[in-house]
């Protein structure tokens, strides 16, 4: 069944917005990282 364009659309935005949300998600771990070694030392 083919998909249409709007479907596809909407898929693509998604995928974006995942990025997005990955890799910020990734800047937190590693803020995080930074906080834990501060703290250690």
């Amino acid at each position: 069944m083919l998909e249409s364009h709007e479907d596809i659309q909407n898929k693509i935005d998604n995928l974006e917005k995942y990025q997005e949300i990955k890799i910020t998600i990734e800047n937190y771990m590693k803020e995080l990282e930074k906080i834990e070694q501060a703290i250690k030392l």
